[in-house]
């Protein structure tokens, strides 16, 4: 879930979690119909222990897309992790999402919903097949 408009920008940051080395490619696809596309970024490699953060992901992606969804791959090297964070552009107020493995389930244990606070949940299937999500 990646957001760049005028409430919201994403920034999407990558860590090597190890004592090696780690080699990530990022590819940013877009989700806006209006501006569709894939681009890859170039190659990061992560000294041990390193990060990496890129400010503005979909902006910094060149597709001018307003909402779009990003794959990390390792492509080679020791243990890596991955993170958005969605900032208000009002507030400064962050919101992180971790990085989930292609095919795995995810388990929500709370929604809120009130006046002051509200949940926002975004699926993406990266599958040309069919998905359900339940409850």
């Amino acid at each position: 879930w990646l957001e760049e408009d005028a409430a919201d920008r994403t920034n999407l940051a990558v860590a090597s979690a190890g004592a090696d080395p780690v080699t990530l490619r990022v590819s940013v696809f877009s989700l806006d119909p209006e501006r569709p596309g894939r681009v890859t970024l170039p190659d990061v490699t992560l000294v041990p222990y390193g990060s990496y953060q890129w400010n503005r992901v979909l902006a910094a992606s060149g597709l001018g897309a307003r909402r779009g969804w990003a794959r990390v791959e390792r492509l080679a090297g020791g243990p890596w992790a991955a993170w958005a964070t969605v900032n208000s552009n009002g507030t400064g107020d962050g919101s992180v999402i971790e990085a989930s493995a292609a095919g795995s389930e995810t388990f929500l244990p709370a929604i809120v919903g009130t006046d002051r606070y509200r949940t926002d949940v975004v699926l993406t299937n990266t599958t040309r097949s069919s998905r359900v999500a339940s409850s």
